[in-house]
């Protein structure tokens, strides 16, 4: 697996974003059902995508907030994995740096016939 920290981030004090952003939380929370799982995954990949839209991104999108103003969200794009139907990534922080980055399969070269 490789790291990949992303290329992008950008600061945001919409309050609009910051209540859509509370309410995918608090679905994330609520739907842990294995029946509930599939329908929540939709519902977060509208957001993502909502949000690509906006900033005007399309590679994999992740979100921290602020430790001190909880009014600030950040927006991060790794932009070096282009955002699919299927890929989902968990977002960890780099102890040693401190920020945040996402694991991704390293990808073999083709072999050449």
């Amino acid at each position: 697996m490789k790291k990949v920290f992303p290329t992008w981030v950008v600061e945001s004090r919409d309050e609009n974003l910051l209540q859509d952003f509370n309410r995918i939380r608090e679905l994330a929370i609520l739907m842990t059902e294995d029946d509930q799982k599939d329908e929540f995954s939709k519902i977060n990949k509208q957001f993502c995508d909502k949000i690509r839209e906006d900033f005007e991104m399309t590679g994999i999108i992740g979100f921290l907030r602020d430790k001190v103003d909880k009014d600030i969200l950040y927006v991060v794009e790794y932009e070096d994995v282009p955002a699919t139907e299927d890929n989902h990534y968990q977002q960890l922080m780099d102890e040693e740096t401190n920020r945040p980055y996402i694991l991704v399969e390293e990808l073999k070269p083709a072999l050449l016939m």
